[in-house]
């Protein structure tokens, strides 16, 4: 019992810490790139500030669709954003 308590802590310190090094990511590129947005959403989803996915999840399809950026990933990406914004919506109406 012991063990999975400590496992879980780790687990939980891993994530917050993912969650520190994507918003300073972000940061650093302006919160322009729709990769590194992605990545932050999905933190934001594994530490449960589901209202936080949503938001940055949009930001990320936002940019990769404005013009004159280019897709990086293309219609593939943006398929997959948008499959994740869905399911960050659906969670945080059940929340």
């Amino acid at each position: 019992m012991v063990a999975t308590v400590v496992h879980v802590f780790r687990l939980i310190g891993l994530t917050a810490a993912r969650r520190r090094t994507a918003l300073c990511a972000a940061a650093m590129t302006n919160f322009k790139d729709s990769e590194i947005l992605d990545s932050l959403a999905q933190t934001y989803y594994d530490t449960t500030d589901f209202s936080s996915a949503v938001e940055t999840e949009q930001k990320a399809l936002d940019v990769l669709s404005a013009p004159g950026r280019g897709p990086s990933g293309g219609a593939s990406a943006q398929q997959e954003y948008t499959a994740k914004l869905t399911k960050f919506k659906e969670r945080l109406k059940r929340r």
